[in-house]
């Protein structure tokens, strides 16, 4: 039985009226609204806009007048014109509503992430004569997946890293240990000898590669101190110069009496020189190279607060150049990983600066104009402690000895290389290539065997293990421990105690013959303790 409006008590409206209200209700609603009336493929009309809302001027800055009666491709980003405005001005009719995501331009020219709905009205033919079109701003959504994106990104490159890390650090050990030790016995000068330089100079460009892709999972092997910047500065300058342009000119303005800071000293080195070498390949034509360290204090309205930055003292370290510069595009991309402008660039260098202050808990303020040049600004954390004294590593004057040490690692090449270094210091050298061979060395040398340096992981094993095996045995024997994995790794096959010495592959002979020294002396100075604690008790 139909309902009578009369007894209801409701007048009938006209059907301006009802437009009217209708237009009221849409321009109450929190969603742009848009209706278009289809064109006239035939005559060429394009298809315009009949009806717009006043959420779509909030959202878009255009006004119903500016957008009544105009083509709806003066509303399409360049970006989209020709490829997603098809889909929504297709001529066949359909009942659901159709989503598509785009680039949609405001009227300052800006552009946003919208989100379009769009269904069509039809007539009583069936035919499409109106589209209704629902716009939402999609900006922020967008905005957090791209992050995800990236921080997935970044964790495959990570889990890809850590996982041939250990293979790829057993190559570079081998290639850059015997590239090391060639190179002493052939003559300075020699075609020879600057061939074998060249090999080594690419096994070291390789192992700073793999510590790049480590530092976005987080598994490069980290060890903070209390570092003097400006000591550092001062002790790369030299190497800074030749490895940039002999075209660019290097100016060095350090402040007097900054504080320390608090990170790994190979990270700061490595967030020094990417930075010098970015700024030298943007000078391809020469030009003027500053290195500057400051002593600052940000307070909280400093702009990089947004970012997640906390007001207090820091160390400003101002590394400006006066190369091409970046245009905005560049510069909002010049720190996602594997972006690069460069033809056979890695697109790893600012990312890893990036990530690596971010880490230490710092920030990267940048300035850059197109034919000007560029500046970064890293501020890293000050800190209340003196700095360490770092150990150079240009002093190559560490003793040899003559003790016996037992080398267990299951890599020929690692265990060939390791023996070399070792002997030509003087050493005995036991070599296993796998715990039960370890073992049975140990049972069947009759002298002491004074340091066991061992992978810490082994077929079937684990370095840790060996460890308790032999020193059942052998309670004096001191253990070094060497490894081409990341953190997780090592944690994951047999946690080191960290009070243990651990050598990471690769590595230099220098660096090999401190570490076993410093572990062989630890073992006399034990020794020396407990003979004065003895004779102290006889007395």
């Amino acid at each position: 039985m139909p309902i009578d409006a009369v007894a209801l008590g409701v007048r009938s409206i006209s059907a301006a009226a009802e437009l009217q209200m209708l237009r009221a209700g849409l321009d109450c609603i929190h969603e742009a609204v848009v209706v278009t009336r289809i064109g006239d493929r035939e005559t060429l009309n394009p298809e315009c806009i009949a009806f717009s809302n006043a959420e779509f001027e909030l959202l878009t800055g255009w006004t119903r007048a500016d957008a009544i009666g105009r083509p709806l491709s003066d509303f399409a980003a360049l970006q989209t014109a020709l490829g997603l405005l098809p889909r929504v001005t297709e001529p066949q009719s359909f009942a659901a509503p159709r989503r598509i995501e785009l680039l949609h331009p405001s009227r300052d020219g800006s552009l946003f992430w919208a989100e379009m709905e769009v269904s069509c009205v039809l007539d009583e033919k069936g035919s499409a004569t109106h589209r209704v079109i629902i716009l939402r701003d999609v900006s922020g959504r967008r905005a957090l997946e791209e992050q995800l994106f990236q921080a997935q990104k970044v964790e495959a490159v990570g889990r890809l890293a850590g996982g041939v890390a250990h293979d790829f650090n057993n190559v570079l050990t081998a290639i850059g240990g015997f590239s090391e030790l060639l190179l002493d016995e052939l003559a300075p000068g020699t075609s020879a000898h600057g061939e074998v330089l060249q090999i080594k100079a690419a096994s070291d460009r390789a192992a700073a590669l793999t510590r790049q892709l480590l530092v976005f999972s987080r598994k490069q092997p980290v060890r903070p101190q209390h570092l003097d910047t400006n000591a550092l500065v001062a002790d790369m300058e030299r190497f800074i110069r030749r490895v940039i342009s002999a075209s660019v000119g290097i100016r060095v303005a350090l402040q007097d009496a900054i504080p320390s800071v608090y990170m790994d000293p190979l990270q700061f080195e490595q967030v020094l020189l990417n930075l010098v070498i970015n700024a030298s390949e943007a000078m391809a034509d020469g030009g003027a190279l500053s290195i500057e360290s400051r002593s600052v204090v940000l307070g909280e309205t400093y702009d990089g607060h947004s970012q997640g930055v906390r007001p207090g003292p820091y160390v400003c370290l101002v590394v400006s150049d006066t190369g091409a510069g970046m245009d905005e595009l560049t510069r909002e991309r010049m720190f996602e990983p594997f972006f690069t402008t460069k033809s056979g660039g890695t697109g790893l260098g600012l990312s890893t600066v990036h990530e690596i202050v971010r880490q230490s808990g710092g920030h990267v303020w940048v300035y850059t104009e197109v034919g000007v040049g560029s500046t970064f600004k890293v501020y890293l954390p000050a800190s209340s402690h003196a700095p360490v004294a770092l150990q150079a590593e240009g002093d190559t004057h560490v003793s040899g000895g003559h003790e016996t040490v037992l080398v267990v690692e299951d890599e020929t090449a690692v265990r060939e290389v390791v023996q070399a270094m070792l002997e030509r210091r003087g050493y005995l050298v036991l070599l296993a290539e796998d715990a039960d061979q370890a073992v049975r060395l140990s049972q069947q040398h009759e002298g002491e065997i004074h340091l066991l340096l061992t992978d810490v992981v082994l077929p079937l094993s684990t370095g840790q293990k060996v460890a308790e095996q032999l020193q059942r045995a052998r309670p004096s024997l001191q253990v070094l421990f060497m490894s081409g994995y990341t953190n997780e790794a090592i944690s994951a096959h047999g946690e080191i105690d960290p009070g243990d010495l651990l050598v990471e592959k690769p590595f230099s002979e220098l660096t090999l013959a401190r570490r076993v020294r410093e572990m062989l002396d630890r073992k006399e100075r034990d020794r020396e303790e407990r003979q004065i604690a003895r004779e102290a008790r006889a007395r």
